[in-house]
């Protein structure tokens, strides 16, 4: 029985992957079966695949954690600041560190974080753009932490994986806040 459930009737093993096939035959593993959720619209978004473009085309971004709702049309990005890039931006906008706090946790605060999160956005856009995703790909929104998410505050598993469950429960206000503003 259990082979029957991972097997495929044309003899293909099923692993959970999600694989991008090429003209040439060759295919790339792409994502998780896992980490793709669909939204309101029917549409499926694959979660992870979208981090790894936004964390790696945008040099404001730390770390990212595209969230979606199955109930909702729209995504949202929640994101950690780039420590190594957040500096040159603070230095552009005049922002300097609140005793206390590193620079991160300074942008983070309310007084910055809507102007971060609008040059976020403009690099997301940009970067989507370049990709050519569909619009239900791109974040509506952008929610700014000053807190690097790791292992010792749950926030990752010891893989380095993000700890989606537990990050939505974390943000739980800012997300019901935004979607009321996104989609009312």
């Amino acid at each position: 029985e259990k082979t029957a459930e991972v097997f495929l009737t044309d003899g293909w093993f099923r692993t959970g992957d999600i694989a991008r096939v090429f003209p040439n035959g060759t295919f790339a593993i792409v994502d998780r079966a896992k980490s793709i959720m669909k939204n309101s619209l029917g549409e499926y978004i694959a979660l992870e695949m979208l981090e790894g473009v936004f964390s790696g085309g945008c040099p404001l971004i730390g770390q990212i954690m595209i969230h979606g709702d199955g109930h909702k049309s729209k995504i949202m990005a929640i994101v950690v600041p780039s420590e190594d890039n957040i500096g040159a931006w603070a230095k552009a906008h005049n922002i300097e560190p609140v005793p206390g706090k590193n620079m991160v946790q300074t942008v983070a605060l309310p007084e910055h974080s809507e102007r971060l999160a609008g040059d976020i956005m403009a690099q997301i856009r940009e970067v989507a753009q370049g990709e050519k995703l569909h619009s239900f790909e791109i974040p509506a929104a952008v929610i700014i932490d000053g807190e690097a998410w790791t292992v010792e505050n749950d926030a990752l598993t010891p893989t380095m994986k993000i700890k989606r469950a537990i990050l939505a429960r974390r943000y739980a206000e800012q997300i019901a806040a935004v979607y009321a503003k996104i989609e009312p």
